[in-house]
């Protein structure tokens, strides 16, 4: 027996969001999530794919949710569509303002896996109500991790797996992977990683990626590294900061003898 499949739009600047909604679409087979990053996007998005709901943030740099949800009622083709706007700093008089824009429901950040899914039924029930004593609140700073900075300009570079091992302080960046499309290949041991990095350079002529911890993770990968120096195929390995300047200062010294280029 086929499931019918609601299909929602979220448009959110903050990516933590957008990745978190992302993350309960997968394990919800009712629900088919498409996602955009700025309002502008979104409004193309809703042009061509007609999805059953819009979820959308109200505090966006440019054009803001409740401009945004203006423009999608006053355009003949989009006025039908839901349109339920969020935010973290809801307050009654935003809920107002969204209302009078025309939102079908205002909702208070972060949606949670009931309520996303409440969403895309349509069970006006099933949805929690905005806090009636909400503060007023400034629009929320967007957070964007190193670790994110550092996955996206892998993906920027074309770069499709990446070897390593997590734990410690590189564990940031293997969150980050795991919500990318970046392919993550794990070993039993950082040297290990850095020889896969280099059989997959080789065979493929592409750029091999090594993702290890720092301190004994980042020294472990230094035989592989040296191998990399005698058959110079293109590697790239990245570490967190060591927390000890001295023991960073010579991992450091060390890789650039091996000929690996590091980044920490």
């Amino acid at each position: 027996m086929s499931v019918q499949r609601a299909t929602v739009l979220a448009i959110d600047d903050d990516r933590a969001q957008l990745n978190a909604l992302r993350r309960i679409a997968q394990r919800d087979e009712r629900i088919e999530l498409l996602a955009a990053d700025n309002a502008i996007d979104g409004m193309l998005q809703l042009a061509t794919t007609r999805p059953d709901v819009v979820v959308m943030d109200i505090f966006m740099p440019g054009l803001d949710g409740i401009e945004a949800c203006r423009r999608i009622r006053s355009t003949p083709e989009t006025r039908d569509v839901r349109v339920v706007l969020m935010s973290a700093g809801l307050t009654s008089e935003l809920e107002s303002l969204a209302r009078d824009a025309g939102a079908s429901d205002v909702l208070a950040k972060p949606l949670t896996a009931d309520t996303l899914a409440a969403i895309a039924r349509n069970d006006r029930d099933a949805q929690p109500a905005p806090a009636e004593h909400a503060v007023e609140l400034s629009a929320p700073p967007t957070q964007v991790r190193g670790a994110d900075v550092l996955v996206q300009m892998l993906a920027d570079a074309g770069v499709e797996v990446v070897f390593g091992l997590p734990g410690g302080a590189i564990s940031p960046v293997h969150d980050a992977l795991l919500d990318s499309n970046i392919r993550v290949i794990t070993t039993r041991h950082e040297a290990g990683a850095m020889f896969a990095a280099a059989g997959y350079a080789r065979s493929t002529g592409k750029l091999g990626v090594v993702a290890v911890t720092s301190g004994p993770g980042a020294l472990n990968a230094l035989t592989g590294s040296r191998r990399r120096g005698a058959t110079a195929f293109p590697c790239c390995s990245s570490s967190a900061k060591c927390r000890a300047r001295s023991t960073a200062r010579a991992c450091c010294k060390t890789a650039r003898r091996t000929g690996c280029r590091s980044s920490k």
